[in-house]
């Protein structure tokens, strides 16, 4: 017996239900790969987060076939051996969201804010001068906010702003 996010996800579409259960990596990699480079501090976040999903979500969020799929699509695309189609799979999973009960959707959400956002933050700012959202990062973030309706604290949207304003 999975999460009750695992047992949601069984009963979408395939290509829903792939797109939901490779969501925390996909994520992930869209963020931190929006200013085409990896950072440490970035990987490390990537790693908390890809563990909290697991406790958090449900194992399938991480050991799933699709989880591992994308993990295999992002080391390959670090590898500039494939391009990623980001917005499809968006797509799908803001079609997944939107199916959810308002309470599964609410957890999912505020754990999906919480790892943009963590990924976004990770590596930007020396000694926790300027903002530490690059402008690539902000555009990516903004735009999967808009397209899951992700939650975002006001500090955090001033932050964004001003990564795109000052850029």
């Amino acid at each position: 017996m999975g999460t009750d996010l695992e047992d949601f996800a069984s009963t979408l579409p395939e290509d829903e239900r792939n797109a939901l259960l490779a969501s925390i990596p996909m994520l992930i990699a869209m963020v931190a790969g929006a200013d085409e480079t990896f950072q440490d501090d970035e990987l490390v976040a990537a790693v908390d987060s890809l563990l909290a999903a697991s406790a958090q979500l449900g194992e399938q969020f991480r050991y799933s076939e699709a989880a591992q799929q994308e993990f295999d699509t992002l080391a390959r695309h670090v590898r500039r051996e494939v391009d990623r189609d980001d917005f499809r799979r968006l797509m799908h999973l803001r079609t997944a969201v939107h199916k959810m009960p308002q309470a599964l959707r609410e957890q999912y959400l505020a754990f999906a804010s919480r790892v943009c956002i963590d990924i976004a933050r990770a590596d930007g700012s020396f000694l926790w001068f300027g903002n530490p959202i690059s402008e690539a990062e902000a555009v990516v973030v903004r735009r999967i906010v808009a397209a899951l309706g992700l939650p975002i604290s006001d500090d955090v949207r001033a932050l964004i702003e001003d990564a795109i304003d000052s850029a």
